[in-house]
């Protein structure tokens, strides 16, 4: 063929690029999908004919198979890899020019890339020694590919629709796609355009800060959490879709009670559940839910519960504790006022198509829902130029379109220090202006508008973005408050009316430390009211490690509601019941059984409202800090934008609750624990032989201020709160419903009887 070609209307350009491709790739041994043809025509017949020369669309080519194909993945790696041993790191754009420059063996530009990180011109020069893959090692990877018979044809699709689509302009092409008059180059501000009511970013990100003063103006904690609940409602409905919520609450106590961590539980169940609506849709089976929950909860009331409404709302996301002096002090026990921040995302499920991002097509379907409330879609268009390698068309949703969008907007980079001090969700002394540049920086994109309630104070930047100002509704409506008696409660607040008549014997072979082998709301049945003096416990986390016993959360729940009861008969008035629980990820499996149900659990917010409604009162939550220690959470997938921040979760809860009453001394425990987690796993073998035992700070927080008396652990599992209580001369009783764990505790204390407890 000439490299010269005439254009006309006449001319068959699909067969001319169908062999010009055949020819450059050395196949002839495939028949592409009739309707390729089809819709390139119809794409020739409203704007045009092809644009690229025969020389120019060959190079294409070979540059579409080296992309498809990740050829000059090592290559890129090595840049990377040696600029991050000289710690030097590119962003998120400098990594796409590196790739860029290397499919387009610009090696000037490359040049340009690495002399302005500080690279020195002999460090360059290696790396510019880049192997590049002339036509014929192109061709002989792809054929390579191109055995495995089973995708051949899906390969050689994927690559000739990319090509196909690169021969026309890319601004006509998305014009023609998506019907649209105007076209801009950045998909985003497309889709402002095309549907601004929807994308206009005027509520992009809200921060309510609830202070001393509000909680004492508005007299008592009801009118206080009906309004926070009714501007919960309100922001719901106003905040852009996958945007945050941002909640600030000080450090607020009331005749030395915890009001602060009250208003946290009461906030976060509101904001996951207050939505009740019939879903008509695939993923959700009450039915099924009912019936998995029955047969577990026996006197389940169908009308109260009704099973059929799903309760939704916004994503608990995280809950930073800030601390007001340095978390990093030697000491364990640190007393320290602290504040916390509650984020929240909106994820409000969304059936609206969302065009293709790629070609900006129309033509797509629905492919799955990768996060509860998130939809996600498939590009149907064949000539699109994202295409999988095996011709899968294009997935992506809403959301991450708009965190393609941060990324993309270089002047929305968030700087080294701002990631670096919000790493964790536990930090130090920060005062309102760091809290709201974290949060606009971390959670917003620049121009948007910001929605700030509740601040009277001035900031020192409006880090170019549109901050306003808004005063706090104080609508006071009691009937929001309804919603705790609303039928998601009725699910698992059942009294278990079943009566054990087993009989228990203590184990222990060791005096003042009693071991009960079996479940522990049988074994309480059988001790008498106002028994014992304080209660300290770690309860098997919902369906976390060997304790997967739950359908879903609703039977958790249930289990610790009726045994926290009993725990609560059996302490004196005045005694404490200290209980450690964790935030962790799971599914609660209420709504959806798949991984898209994942989220992070808000357990400690479920113990606070179902200790309260037994009798307990809330008088602190003592964080455990852990340390910096290792998690896969905390990621940014190396981009340093907005909406890709995730904090790494260092602490746990160890709430300090108190049966009401005088017989039992007042004790203060400390705010912050600073210990480290028990190490467990040496060589890759659990020494210990228990996969969660808590170090015995946190039982000794409790035992070394009790002067005397019985502690009662309920789950009682590494048996840490009987050496504890020994070591501080109390007496404990222990119940464990594994008789492993039983005799692993029973071997342990032994071992333990000459240099921990002495002789027997």
């Amino acid at each position: 063929m000439s490299n010269i070609e005439t254009y006309n209307i006449e001319m068959n350009w699909f067969n001319t690029l169908y062999k010009q491709f055949n020819s450059i790739l050395e196949v002839d041994d495939w028949i592409i999908n009739k309707g390729y043809e089809a819709e390139f025509d119809k794409i020739v017949g409203a704007i045009g004919e092809p644009f690229l020369s025969h020389i120019d669309r060959e190079k294409r080519v070979l540059k579409i198979i080296s992309e498809k194909l990740d050829l000059y993945r090592e290559e890129i790696k090595k840049i990377i890899d040696y600029c991050a041993s000289r710690k030097i790191y590119f962003n998120y754009h400098e990594k796409k020019e590196i790739e860029s420059y290397i499919l387009d063996h610009d090696l000037i530009s490359l040049d340009n890339l690495l002399n302005s990180k500080g690279l020195l011109k002999k460090e360059i020069t290696l790396l510019l020694n880049i192997n590049f893959f002339n036509t014929h090692e192109v061709l002989k990877s792809l054929h390579t590919q191109l055995e495995d018979t089973k995708n051949r044809i899906n390969i050689l699709s994927s690559l000739f629709s990319a090509f196909l689509y690169s021969v026309f302009p890319v601004e006509k092409i998305h014009l023609y796609n998506s019907g649209s008059k105007k076209c801009d180059t950045s998909f985003y501000n497309y889709l402002k355009n095309e549907y601004p009511a929807k994308y206009d970013r005027k509520h992009a990100l809200s921060i309510l800060k609830i202070s001393n003063e509000l909680y004492h103006s508005c007299g008592n904690y009801d009118i206080l959490l009906s309004t926070i609940l009714n501007f919960i409602k309100e922001q719901y409905s106003v905040l852009q879709n996958y945007c945050y919520l941002g909640i600030i609450i000080d450090h607020i106590e009331e005749d030395n009670l915890s009001v602060m961590w009250t208003l946290y539980s009461d906030i976060v169940l509101f904001a996951e559940k207050f939505r009740e609506e019939h879903l008509n849709i695939g993923y959700f089976h009450p039915s099924k839910i009912q019936s998995i929950t029955s047969e577990y909860i026996k006197g389940i009331n169908p009308q109260l519960a009704n099973f059929n409404i799903a309760n939704s709302g916004f994503t608990y996301k995280d809950c930073f504790v800030i601390a007001e002096q340095d978390i990093n002090s030697t000491e364990k026990e640190i007393i320290s006022k602290n504040r916390i921040l509650i984020l929240f995302q909106k994820n409000d499920r969304d059936e609206d198509i969302i065009p293709c991002p790629a070609c900006r097509s129309n033509n797509v379907r629905g492919n799955s829902y990768p996060v509860l409330g998130v939809k996600s879609w498939e590009c149907n268009n064949i000539i699109c130029p994202d295409r999988s390698k095996y011709n899968r068309g294009k997935r992506y949703s809403l959301s991450s379109v708009i965190k393609q969008e941060a990324i993309e907007q270089k002047d929305c980079e968030i700087d080294k220090k701002c990631i670096n001090d919000w790493r964790l969700d536990v930090v130090s002394a920060k005062t309102d202006n760091e809290i709201l540049e974290f949060l606009i920086k971390h959670y917003s994109f620049c121009k948007d508008i910001i929605h700030l309630y509740n601040f009277s104070n001035s900031f020192s930047s409006d880090w170019n973005r549109i901050l306003i100002k808004d005063n706090l509704n104080m609508n006071v409506s009691s009937n929001i408050l309804s919603f705790f008696n609303s039928s998601y409660f009725n699910r698992y607040l059942i009294n278990n009316k079943t009566k054990s008549r087993l009989i228990y014997k203590n184990i222990s072979p060791i005096k003042t430390i009693n071991i009960m082998n079996g479940n522990c709301q049988d074994v309480l049945k059988s001790v008498p009211c106002d028994f014992f003096d304080a209660a300290l416990t770690s309860p098997p986390y919902y369906n976390a490690r060997e304790y997967s016993q739950w359908d879903n959360i609703y039977c958790f729940l249930y289990d610790i509601f009726n045994q926290t009861k009993e725990v609560y008969r059996t302490l004196k008035p005045g005694a404490y019941y200290i209980f450690n629980i964790f935030d962790y990820f799971d599914n609660e499996n209420n709504v959806v059984f798949s991984n898209m149900g994942k989220k992070r659990m808000i357990l400690g917010a479920y113990i606070i409202n179902m200790f309260r409604r037994i009798g307990f009162i809330l008088q602190q939550n003592t964080i455990w800090y852990k340390g910096h220690i290792q998690g896969h959470r905390s990621t940014n997938q190396g981009n340093n934008s907005p909406y890709y921040q995730s904090p790494l979760n260092c602490y746990e809860h160890i709430f300090c609750f108190r049966k009401p009453g005088n017989h039992c001394e007042k004790i203060l425990f400390p705010d912050i624990l600073n210990v480290f987690p028990v190490i467990k796993m040496v060589k890759g073998e659990n020494i210990l032989g228990h996969t969660a035992p808590f170090p015995i700070d946190i039982p000794n927080m409790l035992t070394s201020r009790l002067k005397k008396g019985v502690v009662l652990d309920p789950y009682a599992g590494s048996f840490t709160t009987a050496r504890s209580a020994y070591i501080n001369k109390i007496e404990s009783y222990n119940i464990e419903i594994s008789s492993e764990y039983c005799q692993l505790g029973i071997k342990i204390l032994r071992q333990k009887e000459t240099s921990l407890f002495g002789e027997e």
